[in-house]
């Protein structure tokens, strides 16, 4: 079995937290540390279940990778259900499986009125996990003159590009 994540999928690690967000269903999800390894695990092209786990047996030690193999079943399986990620036997039943976002395919806003997920797998919502995580996280120390967070250490070259000498803005 291949594992593949959507096309209008998104994953991202933030310190230890894992992110996933799908555009067609509006949906996201974080994950603890543990769930963070097994989400980013996932790419765009399809990978088994046995190549997952070597990737995701690198982040534990001494766990039996038969546990990680189950859990992983049931990680993907639920992600799967919930619109993140598609399986299949070949690439070309990953591609059939992958539907793109169509404004046919969902229920027009201006009638829905209940955005409550038919599942409800956490007890937080995603903002009010992430507020929770990085409450008191500041991502800049002035005082140090430092970037401490992951993300905005990615991030600050991007938007700060060093200036190239007899260089004008």
């Amino acid at each position: 079995m291949l594992y593949r994540q959507k096309f209008d999928t998104f994953i991202r690690r933030y310190d230890d937290v894992g992110y996933i967000t799908s555009k067609s269903d509006f949906g996201d999800r974080v994950f603890d540390a543990s769930g963070a390894v097994f989400v980013t695990a996932l790419s765009r092209k399809g990978q088994t279940l046995e190549a997952l786990v070597e990737k995701i047996a690198q982040s534990f030690i001494d766990v039996d990778k038969s546990v990680l193999r189950k859990d992983g079943a049931d990680f993907y399986a639920m992600l799967e259900e919930d619109g993140f990620i598609v399986s299949g036997e070949t690439e070309a039943e990953l591609d059939r499986r992958d539907t793109r976002f169509s404004y046919s395919a969902i229920e027009p806003k201006t009638i829905k009125e209940d955005f409550t997920p038919v599942i409800l797998r956490a007890e937080k919502t995603t903002q009010e996990y992430l507020d929770e995580h990085f409450k008191g996280k500041a991502p800049f120390d002035i005082t140090a003159n430092r970037i401490d967070q992951p993300l905005q250490r990615a991030l600050y070259p991007l938007l700060y590009p060093p200036r190239k000498q007899n260089q004008r803005y």
